[in-house]
């Protein structure tokens, strides 16, 4: 009967010897993530015009509540007097 020869035996790399395949542990290295948090959305206040409201509620409103100086405050107040809508401020939802 004919001898089989041998299949080949595989030989072992410096890769496998550094990925446990060795003697003794392997040793292993530990990082902390970071989370990253996410930026709020934001929410525009808007104030609308109405035949009710007088003037000068509208701008204690914004100077007291919206901390806007008082020629700010006139300055929204105006602008939603001529065009009907302005913005108060933007702010996040809980905010708002």
């Amino acid at each position: 009967m004919p001898a089989v020869p041998a299949a080949p035996v595989p030989k072992m790399t410096n890769a496998d010897n550094r990925n446990g395949a060795g003697s003794g542990p392997s040793p292993s290295v530990i990082t902390k993530v970071k989370p990253k948090t996410k930026r709020p959305n934001l929410y525009r206040v808007l104030i609308l015009n109405d035949d009710y409201t007088p003037m000068e509620f509208v701008v204690h409103v914004l100077e007291r509540f919206f901390n806007k100086d008082a020629e700010a405050a006139t300055t929204i107040m105006l602008h939603v007097h001529h065009h009907g809508i302005g913005e108060c401020g933007v702010f996040t939802y809980e905010i708002a």
